[in-house]
């Protein structure tokens, strides 16, 4: 899954940044997940404006910005629909979700969210090739 469209889920967008917004972004206390020797950054902003902006290193730390909103977004629909966890499973919580959704064509799109939670390094970096072809 594309990395937009992983944010865009959640109603996020996701772009390129610099160090020097991550460094502030560490001094204002921030949803800062990233490693100041990478070589890229990216800012993960709230598209409505609720959320304080997540900045990440690598792509697949972008499953981890959403743990307050899979709730909402995610778990209530599909426990309401019949999804339990099972403690006595050895699999997490998502692997365990995730198998409930393969079973039921109706998730399609947001088994794909769910798949990457369970395993992010499905998320594609399509960040800069968007910056570059002008689609933001």
């Amino acid at each position: 899954m594309k990395a937009t469209e992983f944010a865009d889920f959640f109603e996020f967008w996701i772009e390129p940044t610099d160090r020097k917004t991550v460094e502030k972004a560490n001094d204002e206390c921030v949803f800062n997940y990233a490693d100041l020797n990478a070589d890229k950054f990216y800012r993960v902003v709230d598209g409505q404006g609720c959320f304080r902006t997540r900045y990440i290193s690598d792509i697949k730390d972008l499953a981890e910005c959403f743990d307050s909103l899979l709730n909402d977004y995610i778990d209530e629909d599909v426990e309401s629909a019949g999804f339990e966890y099972s403690e006595s499973n050895p699999k997490t919580y998502y692997e365990q979700m995730l198998d409930y959704m393969l079973k039921d064509k109706e998730y399609a799109g947001v088994c794909e969210i769910v798949r990457c939670l369970v395993n992010p390094s499905l998320i594609e970096d399509d960040v800069e090739r968007k910056m570059h072809t002008g689609l933001f």
